[in-house]
Order: structure tokens, then C-alpha cells, then sequence
């Protein structure tokens, strides 16, 4: 992507494809047949490993299992962030989180 300097600075920072233009035109790859076949093959032994340990393991195993399940059949719960922010300012404000939620809200 060669381009000269003042076409960049009209765009901005962080900007690095011109309106309209994706960075990625062809979206995520597919995943191959092959794989997604020798997974399905493979699912009814781990669903019975999984099995295995709810019924057998150590508890830690258990709980790890069990939030595996979980996880997968109903989805990760969702967590309420409470935000409150004064808006009576005149310039732009720029917020940015990094990090895991889960430190920020320690």
C-alpha cells in the first residue's frame, strides 16, 4: 500500500485504508471440510469424556467441565458494567480500556 505522507494525514491516525475499503475484502477464512468432519467424528467420545468427569473426577475437574457446558449450551453470562461520566465538556473525549474487564472493575 504505498501512498505518500499527506494523503495518510488526511485520513488520520489509525486509519489505513481509504473510505470504503476494507483491510480485510475477502472476510475470515472458511474453515477446511476435512476438519470440521474429523471434529463431528470426534464429538461423541468428548462429549463422553466430558461425561466421565462430572460423574468421576476430582472437583476441580468437575467445575471445569461444568463451565465448559455451560459455556457452550447456554453462552457465557453477561456482566453489568455501571458507567457514569460528566458530559458537560467541550472538547472530545477519547476513552480507552485495556485489559480484561474483569481488572477494571477491582
Amino acid at each position: 500500500m504505498a501512498e505518500n505522507s499527506e494523503e495518510k494525514k488526511k485520513r488520520g491516525e489509525g486509519r489505513p485504508f481509504k473510505k470504503g475499503v476494507s483491510g480485510n475484502p475477502g472476510g475470515r477464512p472458511k474453515k477446511p471440510e476435512w476438519l470440521k468432519t474429523a471434529f463431528s467424528k470426534m464429538l461423541p467420545d468428548t462429549v463422553a469424556a466430558i461425561n466421565d468427569v462430572l460423574l468421576h473426577g476430582l472437583h476441580r475437574d468437575k467445575l471445569a467441565a461444568a463451565k465448559l457446558v455451560l459455556e457452550y449450551t447456554i453462552g457465557k453470562p453477561t456482566q453489568a458494567v455501571d458507567l457514569s461520566a460528566d458530559v458537560n465538556c467541550l472538547g472530545a473525549v477519547k476513552i480507552a480500556f485495556e485489559g480484561e474487564l474483569d481488572d477494571w472493575s477491582k
